[in-house]
Formats: C-alpha cells, structure tokens, sequence
C-alpha cells in the first residue's frame, strides 16, 4: 500500500505546471469572467474515459460534466436533445427493408477549440465494438448495420463497414440493420457511454493510459479537466475542472463575448488534502471539515461517521455497488455458493453504515423505465423485488454445506485503494462470510502507478523508442487492469513492464498482479433501458476483449459464425442466452420487459453479480449558491449554477497599479 501511495504522490508532484489558489494573485487572461466554486464530490479519478466509468460511481458524475452527446436524459429521465439537432428519415422502406437516418449535430467545440465532428461518434462508436476491446455498451450499437458482426468478429467485416458514417462534418448518417424502434434507440443515443472521442487524444498512447492525464484528455461537455497539481506555497491538491469556452458556441458569429450563454462558473476546484495523509487517505474528512468551515460549497462525499447529519439533499443515482465473482474459481463455480454468500449479508446493515443507499432489489434499480422513457411505468417495483434486503443465515449455512467446497481456502474482495465506502463494505463481508459461514476471506486493495511514457534521447539514439508518446506521469490502474482482465492474471506488455521498472513485478508482487476472487464494481445503469445491462451477462452481447489471433490460426473455425467472448465473471448460461436472443428480437416492448424480467430473476438465481445497495448522493450544498440542479442518476448540473457573494479576484497588475 505504501507504494501505492508514494506513486500517487509522484503524480501529484509531477504533474501538469501548478497554479497558484483563486484570490491569492492568480492572473487570470483579459476574458475571465465567472465564479470558481469549491466544490468536493469526487474522489481522485484514475481515468477519464467514459467507456470505463461504469466502475465507479463519482467518476461517473465527472464526466457526466466533461462529455455530452448527441441526445441525454433530463431531470425526469426522458431523452432530450443533446449535441444532435434533430434527425430526419433518408428511407423507411418496408419493402426493401431500408432504413436510415441523418442526425445534424450543432455547433460545438471540443475544449482545444476543434469543432466537434460526426467522425468523433463514428470513431468512439467503432472504439466500443472493436473485438479487441471490452465495453458492455457495445450491445446498445447493435440496431446499426453490421455492429453485432463487427464486435463478434463475424467473417471479413470490420468496424469500418460498420453502418455509422460520417456524411460531412456536422452530418451523421445511420444505416440500421432493421426497421428500429427509434424511442429505444434514442435512449441508448443518450447514453454516457456512446459520447464522442478525438482519435487524436486516444491514439497519444498505445493502451487505455491516455485518459489518465490532462495532458491528453480533451472535453466537449460544459467542463474540461484543466489540471490537477499541488497548490505551490499551501500544498493542497486540487483538481480543476474549467469552462469549456467553446462549449454550444458559434465563434465566428459571436458579435460579442458570450462565453457565459452556457456554462457561468469559470471553475469547479476539488481540494482534496493539504498533506499526504489527507490527500490520500483522508481527503473526504478534508472536504468535510471544509464544507464545515465554509470553504467547500459543495460536498457530497461526507464521512461515512457524518453522514447522518441532517442538510443533505437526497438524490436517487443508476449505479448499484455489486460484487462479481469469479466463476472459473472452484469456489465459485457453483450458484449454490454464490447464493449463500449473498444471503448471509444483511442489505439494510450495509444502507445503515453507507447512510445514502438503498438495498438493492435487483440488477436494474428504479430509473430504469419498463418500456421507453415515455412511459412512466418503472422496471423495477415493488412486485418484483428478487433479493430480500435482511439476512437467511439458516439458509446461507445450508448451502455452504450442500456445496462441499473446501472452506478454509482463502479469497480475497478486491476493492479500489482510495474507495472508503468500498473498503467498508468489504470488510463488513468478509467479518460476516468469516465469523457466520466459517470462511476466509480478506480484502485487498489496489491502487495505481505512475509512469512516463517518454522518449528522452534522440532518435538517431540507438535506445530511442517509435513507440514512446511525448507524455509523462501516465497511470496504470491497476484496479481497473485486474477487473478487464476477467479474473485472469493481469499480465502487464513488456514495454510498460521496462516503464514501470521495479514499481509492480511479477516476481515481488504476484498478489498485486493476481486474478479477482470477487471484486467490487460501481455498476453504472448504461440507459433507462434494461436491456443495455441486462443483455451484458449474455455471450456475444458481453462486450468481452476476443483475441483473434488464435482464431485466426485455427484451421477448422468457420469464418461466418461469432466468435464468444468470456464474460469477466466467467458466467455462460445457454438458458439465458436465450432470454436476452428473445428479448432482443421482440418488437412488443411490453412483452419484451416481460423477457427481461425473467432474465434478471435467471441471473439473480444464478447470481454471477450479487447486487448489494443502490448509491444515492447525499449533497450539501451552501446557500451561497443558487440554480442547483440535480440530473437523472443522480449527477448535478453545474452549467447554470449561480454565486451569490462572490468576489472577483483582482488582477496582480491590478492592484499593484493602486
């Protein structure tokens, strides 16, 4: 642990130029104009790529304010405009069976002032369905043309024959692989998870490391990640997110400054500690005692001890925290096991440690709606709850029994290292599973390393590296590393091996490097749609990493037929497979939820995920503050927030002229 945290802190140290703290002489340029708002509701992030960020739940909240696309969902759920103007049919045609659709995306900008294009959906959208990646959203994909055989590697079709092109700049046109249902489609549309990506930033790197800096990292929603630095003279951390000047503008037809039509805060500063121990393993009793002492304005992240403070405003999130095992270990190959597990914890015991939570009912919370947005039915009811949130002991003992696993072999909960609630929660399991079932278990915590990325000698120098980026102080989660890599053994490509140095070896650090056990994940609702999760459990809607070279070396394979990529769970039931095949043919959405519901019964019987509580934000919000709006899931919107009192910071030329 303790490398972890002095990895931590050499990024810290080192990272992009510091900048000195709003009204202690910060120069700002001639175009300055808005609040800094302090703020603490997140815990420092690992990475800032939205195809990741349904592991963790306030990384989720970040990027809702760095990334927008072309439709979203408002304060009640229902699918709004975004990026997309608006869409208009090419053909729909029930006689030839084609369909297609043009949607025109306004003018915006990412924050290096670029235009964003319809090229960037394209790009994101082909990143997602890329065999060799591994994203659960790829199934919302699965209405454009040749999207399911691009992601299941059917025959010779790649991800550019995939039916999202673009037309010309601010134009994209989708050909659908069947007449579509365009109320689902617009709600997967409005996903946080199909916003665009720049090539250009992804391919700074070779790996998913390049979301891990702001150096790299670019923004096309009202915010983007200005840097996060140690203040020079106080030492804080802070991570700054900063008005996207660009964001809904049209530059060249502004007759005046309008940089405050769309976004009026200038920043949102996060202090996370002035000292190392606060930064790292403190910072939410850091961001506590600020709020209380009036320096914080927005917090959401209290102590786990503070949180029954009365003040908070309670806010329903999509993000449930889970737990998914392993099933390929031989203590979890068997549902029996499983169940039991689940079984010994008492869910309103876990709600009473963690304040704002739920017991989870489910895999789908309620937010998810039964048919589309513009039914107000929810998925999830009181009809149909499938996990009873106290304990059956008896029951759980039973099974352990029944099962004739060995139980004194040892497992481990794998938990994120700057994750309070996580390590919490945890530890409360495995105190439970020890003391009542007669297990061993432990929590291990993982964190992650810095590393440059760098050439520094020339290229005519024999050592120098083609592939080296010019960036340094990249992470590797290693957190995030162990759950991709499905239970397996993280196996780290030698060229960041030599990186990384004696950091994280194999040799000195197997357990570090070793497959999850059980790991804890943040399991973000992908859409309002249950589908999108529900179908992510199921072989070849997965969105599973699949490594054609061995299948391109078998010489008996049939090239036409999907390849099946391995769940990160290990889990593969035929029975389900049929549920979710069934639902996503169905054309009646009504009996399709009734599909779905058993399919979510299917797996919580199974129980390869074991849903625990659904995160709610407890936010406290300063009364300085006005306009402060809450968006579905549980996120904020800060594009509109006011400061009541705030004063400008003057300018260092400024005053030195008085």
């Amino acid at each position: 642990m303790k490398k972890v945290l002095s990895a931590i802190l050499c990024l810290i140290m080192l990272a992009s130029a510091c900048f000195t703290f709003a009204g202690c002489g910060e120069k700002y340029n001639e175009d300055y104009t808005g609040p800094i708002i302090p703020v603490y509701f997140s815990e420092i992030p690992t990475t800032f790529d939205p195809q990741l960020a349904y592991l963790d739940n306030t990384a989720a909240s970040l990027l809702s304010l760095m990334y927008e696309g072309l439709y979203k969902y408002d304060a009640k759920g229902k699918v709004v405009k975004g990026l997309a103007t608006g869409y208009k049919w090419i053909e729909n045609d029930d006689k030839t069976e084609t369909y297609i659709i043009e949607i025109t995306i306004r003018e915006t900008r990412w924050n290096d002032q670029v235009t964003v294009k319809a090229d960037d959906f394209v790009y994101a959208w082909r990143r997602i369905l890329d065999p060799a990646n591994q994203s659960p959203a790829a199934s919302m994909l699965y209405m454009i043309e040749n999207a399911y055989e691009i992601r299941n590697a059917v025959g010779e079709i790649t991800k550019f024959d995939l039916g999202a092109q673009a037309v010309d700049s601010d134009t994209l046109r989708i050909t659908f692989a069947e007449k579509p249902n365009m109320d689902l489609f617009l709600e997967y549309l409005a996903s946080p998870a199909l916003v665009p990506l720049r090539d250009t930033a992804v391919n700074k790197t070779d790996d998913n490391d390049w979301a891990s800096t702001n150096a790299i990292v670019l923004a096309n929603g009202p915010f983007f990640l200005k840097n996060l630095s140690v203040e020079e003279g106080s030492g804080q951390l802070l991570m700054r997110l900063e008005r996207n000047r660009y964001y809904l503008r049209c530059i060249e037809e502004d007759e005046e400054d309008l940089v405050n039509e769309f976004v009026l805060p200038y920043r949102l500063e996060f202090i996370f500690g002035a000292d190392s121990s606060a930064r790292i393993s403190g910072a939410d009793k850091y961001g506590y005692e600020q709020y209380k002492a009036g320096e914080v304005l927005v917090n959401a992240l209290f102590p786990l001890a503070n949180r029954s403070e009365e003040g908070a405003t309670i806010v329903d999130t999509l993000s449930t925290h889970t737990y998914l095992f392993n099933t390929n270990n031989d203590l979890f190959k068997s549902a029996d096991v499983r169940r039991a597990l689940s079984l010994a914890i008492d869910r309103n015991k876990l709600v009473e440690k963690v304040v704002f939570a739920k017991p989870a009912e489910g895999i789908v919370p309620q937010g998810v709606f039964e048919t589309t947005y513009k039914s107000k039915t929810q998925f999830r009811n009181t009809e149909n709850v499938l996990i009873n949130a106290t304990a059956d002991l008896t029951e759980a003992k039973s099974l352990i029994k029944k099962s004739g696993i060995d139980t004194s072999t040892p497992f481990t909960i794998t938990v994120k290292a700057t994750d309070e609630v996580a390590i919490e929660i945890a530890e409360y399991c495995a105190d439970v599973w020890n003391k009542q079932l007669g297990l061993k278990c432990s929590v291990r915590k993982l964190g992650y390393y810095v590393y440059d990325d760098i050439n520094m000698v020339a290229e005519s120098d024999p050592t120098y590296d083609p592939l080296a980026s010019e960036y340094e102080n990249l992470i590797f989660d290693l957190y995030t590393a162990c759950y991709l890599a499905g239970g397996k053994d993280v196996v780290i490509p030698a060229r960041k091996q030599k990186l990384l140095g004696d950091k994280l070896t194999p040799e000195k650090h197997a357990d570090l490097l070793a497959g999850f056990d059980i790991i804890a994940i943040d399991m973000q609702q992908l859409s309002v749609d249950p589908f999108a999760t529900l179908a992510s459990y199921a072989t070849f809607y997965n969105g599973g990493s699949i490594d054609l070279g061995q299948y391109n070396q078998a010489t008996d394979a049939d090239d036409n037929a999907p390849i099946a990529a391995d769940h990160v769970t290990g889990y593969a039931s035929e029975n389900y497979n049929k549920l979710i095949n069934q639902a996503f043919a169905e054309k009646d959405l009504t009996k399709r939820a009734a599909i779905l519901h058993k399919a979510e019964a299917m797996l919580i019987a199974d129980m390869p995920v074991m849903p625990l509580f659904v995160y709610q934000n407890g936010y406290y919000v300063s009364k300085e503050l006005g306009n402060f709006k809450y968006s579905w899931g549980g996120g904020v919107n800060f594009a509109k927030v006011t400061y009541k009192n705030y004063v400008e910071p003057v300018e260092e030329e400024a005053e030195a002229e008085k």
